[in-house]
């Protein structure tokens, strides 16, 4: 049995997919203090998307408050523009003097060099009964897979430092003081094809997964 610190049994190839990351999240969020971390979406190509499209947006009409951070200094500029009130601060170092009910770290861990110490301060700036949200892309994924098949690489975000499968994930936030809770498969897929069926029945296939977790 494959276990990990955090949850027992822990069994990521049994976890649920969830076909719309956007709503489940906008679920977690309800009524809550959120710090939504990465707040920009900033793109691989270097893209800032449109502002209305953000998941920081889609939050904001659910939460009880909800702050952005993110240290993309022309994402934030962006936001500025479009009247959204937004910090440009590195998650390792910031001090936002409150906290949360729910931070929401959506492909941030992926990108960063010292990914344990950013957790311990995210940690300081969860309440006690708080909740961390973690999502990043699957190292497993069948379209990685396939690359590898047909040309023989793989294809990486220039920015990414790491990757992390739910068991790496699991063992990196227990040794950041967090105990994992619960976990979920994210597809992009919102309407049925072959490939939904292909990610449910072999879930490590998933294009990216979702931890929730507490401090211990």
């Amino acid at each position: 049995m494959e276990t990990s610190p955090g949850i027992t049994p822990y069994k990521p190839e049994k976890w649920p997919v969830v076909n719309d990351r956007v709503s489940y999240l906008k679920q977690l969020a309800a009524n809550l203090e959120v710090l939504d971390v990465g707040c920009t979406g900033k793109k691989a190509d270097g893209r800032i998307p449109d502002v209305a499209t953000t998941l920081h947006q889609a939050l904001k009409p659910v939460c009880k408050s909800l702050v952005g951070i993110d240290n993309d200094a022309s994402g934030i500029k962006t936001m500025e523009r479009e009247g959204i009130k937004v910090i440009c601060c590195d998650i390792t170092l910031m001090n936002l003097q409150r906290t949360f009910d729910l931070i929401i770290a959506g492909e941030i861990i992926e990108h960063l060099s010292n990914p344990g110490l950013a957790l311990k301060n995210l940690g300081k700036h969860l309440k006690q009964t708080g909740r961390l949200v973690l999502t990043t892309c699957n190292p497993f994924y069948y379209r990685q897979q396939s690359k590898i098949l047909r040309k023989g690489h793989i294809q990486v975000h220039p920015e990414h430092t790491a990757w992390y499968d739910p068991l790496t994930m699991g063992v990196l936030l227990n040794n950041s003081g967090f105990k994992v809770i619960k976990g979920v498969w994210l597809s992009s897929r919102k309407r049925w094809s072959p490939l939904m069926l292909l990610t449910n029945r072999r879930r490590y296939w998933s294009p990216n997964f979702l931890i929730e977790a507490v401090l211990k």
